[in-house]
C-alpha cells in the first residue's frame, strides 16, 4: 500500500507513510539478491540471545566503567528516533531486563 501511494525517492513522505503502518521504511533489504544471506536463515534465536547478553554483560558494563552510567544514558537519549526501532529517552542504565 505504501509503495502504491508514495515514491521511496520522496524520503520524508515515504517515511511518514511507512510510520502509519508501523514499518521501518526499508523498501528493499541490501541482501535481497544474495541467496544465502537472509538473516532469518542464519541468525537463530540462540545466537541473538548470546549477542544481546554479551553486549549488556560485558561491552556495556565496560563502557559504563570507563565513561560513567550518566554519560552512557545521555548518549542513548540523544539517538534519533527511527520508525520501527526502540529509542531510550531515559537511557539504558535503569533497564532491569534486556532479554525476553
Amino acid at each position: 500500500k505504501v509503495l502504491a501511494s508514495v515514491s521511496p525517492s520522496k524520503i520524508v513522505a515515504f517515511f511518514k507513510a511507512c510510520k502509519q503502518y508501523h514499518l521501518n521504511g526499508v523498501q528493499q533489504p541490501f541482501w535481497a539478491g544474495w541467496v544465502t544471506a537472509d538473516p532469518s536463515s542464519f541468525l537463530m534465536p540462540e545466537s541473538l540471545h548470546y549477542f544481546h547478553k554479551m553486549f549488556f554483560d560485558h561491552d556495556c558494563a565496560w563502557c559504563i566503567d570507563v565513561v560513567s552510567a550518566k554519560e552512557i544514558d545521555f548518549c542513548f537519549s540523544l539517538l534519533q528516533m527511527c520508525t520501527g526501532y526502540c529509542t531510550f529517552k531515559e537511557g539504558i542504565f535503569h533497564l532491569n531486563q534486556t532479554l525476553g
